[in-house]
């Protein structure tokens, strides 16, 4: 008789087009699975590559994971026990956590690393609250930096945080990285980053990615949902009407803008576009809304132009919602837009 076999329980944390992270027992596998037939071929090398750099950075004094074993295009990692995104954490932050992030990218630019993709997404908090860098596909390796690469990392970061922490935060965070009173420069500079960023990655909330699922030509968004909450369905529009739809109820929910959020694009005939709107949310006048939301727009140098369509609601909590957005415009000028 054979003997049995046992199949290890996987978790995916992570997964896009052409890589998967996988949590298989007590460690983490990263998978590179590009589809065309050279990007196969090279996911190889690219774990060959992340490997190296998680060992350099860990000779350099970095905290990262480290590797436990890589077959082909696969690098099996430790398991941070305990450990959670930064996103996650700066939802509700502990005391000292800016002033040991500011000081961890001093370590950073000391040890000679630049990250040309720093994010809160690519940083771990372990139950410490002591920072770990995750990804390294965009990590450069060299001498220590000097003050204009060391600014741009600064900023750079500061652009993932910035609509998610308070001003008090981040005004920490920044006296303990750079003291030397720059802060108004930085954050302005964070700001206009933060903008194109998302600008630049709206074309995630059209494919398959960390933010869409894909069905045939249609699309389901991944992130989560107000709940309970009822769905608007809009149909009988173009299809660059229901593209902007889409598209503007994205951006500002990347913004962290409360409104209607992208639900389903059915673009198969009958084509349609659903996005969601918490249940207790009840309708108030556009002006009233767009005024009460004039402040966080402004910061984040966005403009919403009143126009045919367009609608607000307050919820229970009293925050207000947009509705039906189909037109956003960037606000000139330096930042951050007073």
């Amino acid at each position: 008789m054979a003997p049995a076999t046992t199949t290890m329980e996987e978790t995916t944390l992570k997964q896009s087009r052409l890589r998967s992270i996988v949590r298989r027992g007590a460690a983490v596998e990263k998978r590179w699975h590009h589809p065309g037939p050279l990007g196969r071929l090279l996911d190889g090398w690219r774990a060959r590559r992340e490997a190296r750099r998680l060992r350099a950075l860990l000779e350099r004094g970095i905290r990262v994971p480290r590797v436990l074993a890589q077959r082909g295009a696969t690098l099996e990692l430790e398991w941070i026990e305990g450990a959670r995104d930064l996103e996650q954490a700066l939802a509700r932050p502990e005391a000292g956590l800016a002033r040991k992030l500011g000081q961890w990218l001093n370590q950073l630019a000391e040890a000679g690393i630049e990250h040309a993709d720093l994010h809160p997404g690519n940083v771990l908090l372990d139950v410490r609250q002591e920072p770990w860098l995750i990804d390294m596909a965009a990590v450069r390796i060299g001498a220590a930096l000097q003050r204009p690469r060391r600014d741009r990392q600064l900023q750079q970061f500061l652009s993932g945080i910035v609509e998610l922490a308070g001003p008090d935060f981040v005004n920490e965070l920044l006296l303990a990285s750079d003291p030397s009173g720059a802060a108004a420069e930085h954050l302005g500079m964070a700001r206009l980053l933060r903008r194109a960023s998302v600008r630049r990655e709206l074309d995630r909330w059209l494919r398959a990615s960390s933010r869409c699922r894909t069905e045939g030509r249609n699309l389901e968004a991944r992130p989560l949902l107000p709940e309970p909450f009822v769905r608007l369905r809009y149909e009988r529009e173009s299809e660059p009407e229901m593209q902007a739809l889409w598209l503007c109820a994205a951006r500002l929910f990347e913004h962290g803008i409360p409104s209607a959020r992208p639900l389903r694009w059915r673009r198969e005939a009958p084509a349609s576009v659903e996005l969601a709107l918490p249940l207790d949310a009840q309708a108030m006048p556009v002006r009233e809304g767009l005024d009460q939301l004039e402040p966080r727009l402004r910061e984040r140098g966005l403009r919403i132009p009143e126009h045919s369509g367009l609608k607000c609601a307050r919820d229970a909590s009293g925050a207000v919602w947009l509705i039906g957005v189909r037109q956003i415009e960037d606000r000139e000028g330096p930042a951050p837009w007073q």
